[in-house]
C-alpha cells in the first residue's frame, strides 16, 4: 500500500515512533506535533511526514507540559494567551508570530503542514484569529515555496458543535479553506470516545457524519477524520474522509498537546471479535474464561478468547500497545482490501455480529458505566455505516 492507501498515523512518543515504524514501515503518513517532530522523525525511518503546529491547545493551555515549555520560547505564547488578542487579532502581529513557527515546521521538509488554528470555540470566539492565522499562513507559505499540502484542522470538543447546521457554519470551514488556499481539511472531536458506549453517542456520531457530509461538498482533495478507535474507518468507508487517522499509543481518540493529558495507565487489549477495547488488569482473565464458556465448542470466535486468556500476561507487557495496533492495522487491511462501494456494508455487518456477540456475553468487570457492556459500542457504531 502508498501512503494514500494507508491510515495516518498519529505518533506521540519514542515508543509511537518504533511500533508505527514496525508495523507500517516507511510508507504510512505520520503526523508529529511540531514541538517534539525533530526528535521523533529520527525514529520514523524516513517516513512522510505531516507537521502539525498544534495551536489548538491556545488559548489555556496547560502550564506544565514540554508543548509549553516550547512555545514560551516563541512569539507565540504571549498574544495567544492574552484574550483581548484573540478578540482583536492584527494581520502584522499575527504574521510576525507565524512567521518563525512555520520557518521551523517547513525546514523539516513535510509532506503536509497544518495551517495554525485554535479549536473552534464554544461560539464563534475565535473565528476572528482563525480566520487571519488562515490568511497569513497562506501568505507565507506561498512566499516560501512551500511544495507540500496545507491542511487545515478543524478541532471540535464538544457535542454541541456539530449538532446542528447553524453550529456546523460556525465552524467557518469553507471561509478558512479558501482564505489559507489549503489543499485539504483534518476534522476530529476530542471530546468523542466513540468506544466508551456512552448513552448519546449516538447523536453526536449523527452530527459529525453531517459536517463531514457538508465538507465533502467543498471537495477537498484529501480529507482526515480521527484519531478514533473505529468512527473513523465509519466515515472513511461511506466515502467522506480519504484518510483514517490512527493512534498507536494507548488513547484512541485526539488530545491536544499542550493540555495534560488523562492518566489511565492500565493495560487494553483488543477483542477483534468485539471490534473494541478492554481494560486488561490481571483480573480480565476471570471474564476472558467467563466468554469462553458462553460460546459452543463449535462458535468460531472462541479460539480468539482463548487466545488472549492463554497469551495475556505476554499481551500486556508492553500495555497491551502492539497487540491493539496490530489488530487495529489488520482490519483496517482488510476493509481496505474491499471496493469502496461494498465497505459501508461490510462494516455494518462487522459491527452487527459484535453486537450480537456482545449480547451473549458477560459485562466487562474492569470497564465503568456503559462500557461495561460488550455490545454497546458495536451497536451505536453500525447505525452510522450506511
Amino acid at each position: 500500500m502508498t501512503a494514500a492507501e494507508l491510515p495516518v498515523l498519529f505518533v506521540e512518543s519514542r515508543a509511537d515512533a518504533e511500533l508505527a515504524a514496525a508495523l507500517y514501515g516507511k510508507s504510512a503518513m505520520v503526523r508529529l506535533a511540531l514541538y517534539q517532530a525533530k526528535e521523533l522523525a529520527a525514529h520514523l525511518g524516513g517516513a512522510p511526514l505531516w507537521i502539525d503546529p498544534g495551536f489548538d491547545s491556545f488559548p489555556r493551555p496547560s502550564a506544565d507540559t514540554p508543548w509549553a515549555a516550547f512555545y514560551r520560547e516563541t512569539a507565540a505564547w504571549k498574544p495567544l494567551t492574552d484574550g483581548e488578542f484573540i478578540k482583536k487579532p492584527a494581520a502584522p502581529a499575527v504574521r510576525e508570530l507565524l512567521l518563525p513557527v512555520l520557518e521551523r515546521a517547513m525546514a523539516l521538509s513535510p509532506a503536509w503542514l497544518s495551517i495554525p488554528q485554535l479549536r473552534v470555540g464554544e461560539g464563534s470566539e475565535h473565528n476572528r484569529l482563525n480566520r487571519v492565522l488562515a490568511e497569513e499562513t497562506g501568505r507565507i507559505l506561498r512566499a516560501g515555496g512551500f511544495r507540500g499540502k496545507a491542511i487545515l484542522p478543524i478541532i471540535l470538543s464538544l457535542e454541541r458543535q456539530s449538532a446542528t447546521r447553524a453550529a456546523r457554519a460556525r465552524c467557518a470551514v469553507a471561509a478558512n479553506l479558501g482564505a489559507a488556499g489549503a489543499d485539504g481539511i483534518w476534522v476530529v472531536d476530542s471530546g468523542l470516545e466513540d468506544e466508551a458506549g456512552t448513552p448519546g453517542t449516538e447523536r453526536r456520531f449523527r452530527g459529525l457524519v453531517d459536517l463531514h457530509d457538508e465538507i465533502d461538498a467543498l471537495d477537498p482533495s484529501i480529507m482526515v477524520a480521527g484519531p478514533y478507535w473505529a468512527f473513523g474507518l465509519v466515515v472513511w468507508a461511506r466515502g467522506l474522509a480519504t484518510h483514517v487517522a490512527t493512534a498507536l499509543g494507548t488513547g484512541y481518540h485526539y488530545h491536544a498537546p499542550g493540555l495534560l493529558p488523562r492518566k489511565d495507565p492500565m493495560a487494553r487489549l483488543a477483542v477483534r471479535s468485539l471490534r473494541k477495547r478492554v481494560r486488561a488488569p490481571d483480573g480480565l482473565k476471570a471474564w476472558l474464561d467467563g466468554c469462553v464458556k458462553a460460546l459452543d465448542e463449535a462458535d468460531e470466535r472462541r479460539p480468539e478468547l482463548e487466545e488472549l486468556r492463554r497469551k495475556f500476561s505476554q499481551l500486556v507487557q508492553d500495555g497491551g500497545r502492539r497487540q491493539v495496533a496490530s489488530l487495529w492495522r489488520d482490519w483496517f487491511a482488510e476493509v481496505a482490501e474491499l471496493s469502496p462501494p461494498s465497505r459501508p456494508l461490510a462494516l455494518y455487518q462487522e459491527f452487527s455480529r459484535a453486537f450480537l456477540l456482545g449480547k451473549s456475553l458477560p459485562p466487562v468487570p474492569s470497564e465503568t458505566g456503559s462500557a461495561k457492556k460488550p455490545y454497546q459500542p458495536a451497536q451505536q457504531l453500525m447505525l452510522h455505516c450506511v
